[in-house]
């Protein structure tokens, strides 16, 4: 079905009418649909089947939506003349009540739903937007442009705004050839007796000009921009105290200066018209302009824009007396530095022009000489206080590094390393004051380092030739610094900057940056720095995310950490913040949970500092910590069958000073203590380990010195054979989590190994470890029984050797 709407309008000078039929379909489909309404939450109203609809009056359309049950009215809200309908998550529709200020929602089964929805919507705001209602009386003939007719002619701008209506108002403007020029003359006479009602009327009338697509273009010729900035000037909702004087700033305040001269007069009438452009658009009426408006100026500009670049482009002659300028003109000169701030204006214009052109853009550049004016620049103004030039330079090298990424690393790569532009980079970032530029600095170094492979065809040479010459050199700061004296704010920046650079080169590069930073003993110095008490906390931070750094990627981690001691400030820190719960805590946390997956770390952390740790047994990641220190301390079977967990296997301990058949064991938590299917070797392994016991009862108890005798079985199936001059043995007893470890002379070799192959069951005159004391059940690892050596032979035999008194 089509709705068909008939609306009247007056045409010229109300001579007749014109009918407009304004028609759009109206189609039956229904979407289904929920209704939402927000307060404090947002609350279901009901579902139904939704379409828009004219109810009441045939030109005022709403949304209608009817319960899919009872047919009843849901929601019935008229649909305003503008745009209030936000889509989201793609089913969703959104829109806030005018009226009633209430936040509404439909929700649709499907995103096709809301997207036909949403258009049918769209289509009626605007229709609403087209539509010329019926008027009394038609816009009447604009009077002639004199100062008595001001206010007439600024309240007809001001009442006609619909685009109709502007194109009527331009014909009757185009038909008076003279009419611009007149005003600018009334304003001109106002503006000499300082009449500001008539001055702002003169505002009122530019301003809607300006907004009228035919009148504008006409404005911003050269010979009217500057009167209609002048005139716009008096906006009557700012002060007159507080008001620009944008003639004044655009004519003489912001001067126009020709480092080269320019030798096409047509491109600096482009320069000067898109400026002023800019300005219009920018300064003067930005809280003015209508999209319509803000579109059409900023294309004449950017139109202007490509105008001027492919013009300059094109001029070689221009462009080599630019970069003659650029390479030959004394160090710290005005002259230089306006060459610097010329030439980032030029490569900010690429910006502006499509992705096709920009990397033709900078291949002309480069031909000129563009790679070469960054080192002798960067030298000039090395710890001088000239930063807008250093950052006028550092922005035209981002844009090279993004445009031309291979050219200029092929570049790098065929310089010398003592006069290399990346040497003078790095002098110009270490001797920088400025955190601003400095962090610029450190960026344009980041990008040297982690450029894609894609990109780079030479990417692991440069990458080889950057660590090997430079890297030394980013870090030299370290080692030159007493970490005793009082930092000031400026050091303090530099060496975060450093620190975070460090960081992000361990990421790319670990095993390489860590070996340089280890020869200049960094982590040392950055150990010191944190445990100064008055360390600045962003430099505390930066320091814990090096060292986590360090222990998640290097394989050496412990060696580094432990032998320097690298990670004693941390604890202090945490005692000091721990109760706090900020984001030092935070940090340290993280990296110690970084640190337990390496057992070395955990077992030297716990060691050191048990006992400050265990006051932190809340967190969860230091009673981790000390839980897995604590289970490597209990150790793993002296002969492990491929498991390092304690829990799998016993090991039996006998010493000469225990008590008759002791032994040291406990019941496994996760495995049942059942016979194995053999029960006559398992028979036979309990008659063996009694003669054992038997036999060397004696022997045990009646030893005068310590003495430690290793033995070995060597023809167990299932135990790793050692060279050893001894022998030794390990009997696994099922269902124990620790283990006791025989050993003696040459005489137990007539034990059978091929009975020790096998798992033996629970042996029945085993002791109650109920009766046992906790140290003697497990004894604690910081109470660990030291044997004396120094009157015995000892032998020791591998790593996994027992120590038996």
């Amino acid at each position: 079905a089509f709705l068909f709407l008939l609306f009247q309008c007056r045409t010229g000078k109300g001579r007749g009418r014109r009918e407009v039929v304004v028609c759009f379909p109206m189609t039956e489909t229904r979407h289904r649909v929920k209704v939402y309404k927000f307060s404090d939450k947002w609350e279901d109203q009901g579902t139904g089947f939704a379409n828009c609809e004219a109810v009441d009056d045939p030109k005022v359309f709403c949304i209608m939506v009817r319960s899919e049950v009872d047919d009843r009215v849901i929601l019935q809200t008229k649909i305003p003349d503008e745009d209030i309908y936000q889509r989201q998550q793609d089913t969703l529709i959104l829109w806030n009540e005018p009226e009633t200020n209430e936040d509404l929602a439909l929700s649709f089964i499907d995103s096709k739903s809301c997207q036909e929805m949403l258009e049918q919507l769209t289509r009626i705001v605007m229709s609403y937007e087209t539509r010329v209602a019926e008027i009394d009386e038609p816009i009447p003939d604009l009077p002639a442009p004199t100062i008595a007719n001001l206010e007439q002619i600024a309240n007809i701008f001001t009442r006609f705004t619909s685009s109709i209506d502007k194109i009527q108002i331009s014909h009757q403007i185009s038909r008076s050839k003279d009419f611009i020029e007149r005003l600018f003359t009334c304003f001109e006479s106002v503006k000499d007796v300082e009449d500001m009602k008539s001055l702002e009327n003169c505002f009122r009338i530019f301003k809607s000009l300006v907004m009228n697509e035919i009148i504008c273009d006409k404005l911003i010729e050269d010979k009217n921009i500057i009167k209609l900035l002048d005139v716009l000037g008096y906006d009557p909702e700012i002060p007159p105290e507080i008001r620009t004087n944008h003639k004044k700033m655009v004519s003489k305040t912001i001067r126009f200066k020709e480092v080269v001269p320019f030798q096409n007069d047509e491109i600096v009438k482009k320069i000067h018209q898109t400026f002023r452009i800019e300005y219009l658009k920018d300064c003067v009426l930005a809280k003015y302009l209508d999209d319509i408006t803000l579109t059409r100026l900023t294309t004449t500009a950017y139109v202007n824009y490509l105008e001027i670049i492919r013009t300059l482009q094109a001029d070689q002659p221009f462009l080599t007396r630019l970069f003659h300028n650029l390479k030959t003109l004394p160090p710290l000169s005005t002259e230089l530095r306006d060459s610097v701030t010329f030439l980032q204006d030029f490569c900010s214009l690429s910006k502006k022009i499509p992705e096709s052109s920009k990397k033709t853009f900078f291949k002309t550049l480069q031909e000129f000489g563009l790679f070469e004016i960054f080192r002798p620049i960067f030298d000039a103004y090395i710890s001088k206080d000239n930063e807008s030039t250093v950052l006028n330079l550092i922005e035209v090298l981002n844009l090279v590094l993004f445009h031309l990424t291979p050219e200029f690393f092929d570049f790098l790569l065929s310089e010398k390393p003592e006069t290399s532009t990346v040497s003078t980079i790095i002098d110009s970032m270490l001797h920088c004051k400025d955190p601003g530029t400095l962090g610029q600095f450190s960026e344009i170094v980041r990008r040297l380092i982690e450029t894609d492979l894609q990109v780079i065809p030479h990417r692991e040479e440069f990458t080889d030739f950057f660590f090997r010459h430079f890297f030394s050199k980013i870090v030299q700061p370290f080692k030159d610094l007493d970490e005793n004296e009082k930092m000031s704010e400026t050091t303090g920046q530099q060496i975060n900057n450093l620190i975070n650079l460090a960081t992000f080169c361990m990421h790319r590069n670990s095993a390489r940056v860590s070996n340089i930073l280890v020869d200049q003993k960094v982590f040392r110095k950055v150990s010191l720095i944190i445990s100064q008490p008055r360390t600045p906390r962003y430099l505390v931070l930066t320091s814990i995310r090096l060292f986590r750094v360090l222990a998640q990627q290097h394989t050496h981690a412990f060696k580094i950490i432990s032998s320097q001691h690298l990670l004693d400030p941390v604890i202090d820190i945490l005692d000091q913040n721990v109760s706090r719960f900020n984001m030092i805590t935070s940090s340290i946390i993280d990296l110690f949970d970084s640190i337990l997956n390496n057992q070395d770390l955990c077992s030297y952390i716990v060691d050191r500092h048990r006992d400050r740790l265990s006051e932190y047994k809340h967190i969860h990641t230091f009673e981790q910590l000390i839980r897995k220190a604590d289970d490597r301390e209990k150790g793993t079977p002296l002969f492990s069958s491929g498991t390092n967990d304690p829990s799998s296997g016993s090991r039996l301990c006998f010493s000469s000073d225990s008590s008759d058949e002791e032994f040291l064991s406990r019941p496994d938590e996760t495995e049942e203590n059942t016979p194995t299917e053999d029960d006559g070797k398992a028979e036979e392994i309990e008659r063996e380990f009694e003669e054992f016991q038997m036999m060397h009862k004696s022997k045990l108890s009646s030893s005068d010195d310590d003495e430690e005798i290793d033995f070995e079985i060597s023809k167990s199936p299932n135990i790793q054979r050692r060279p050893r001059a001894g022998k030794s043995i390990q009997i696994q007893k099922i269902g124990s989590s620790h283990s006791k470890s025989l050993e003696s002379d040459d005489s137990l070799s007539s034990l059978s190994p091929s009975v020790l192959g096998k798992r033996p069951i629970d042996h029945p005159d085993s002791p109650d470890l109920s009766d046992l004391d906790d140290d003697q059940r497990s004894p604690s690892p910081n109470k660990r029984h030291k044997p004396d050596h120094s009157s015995c032979d000892t032998i020791h035999k591998g790593p996994q050797n027992t120590s038996i008194k």
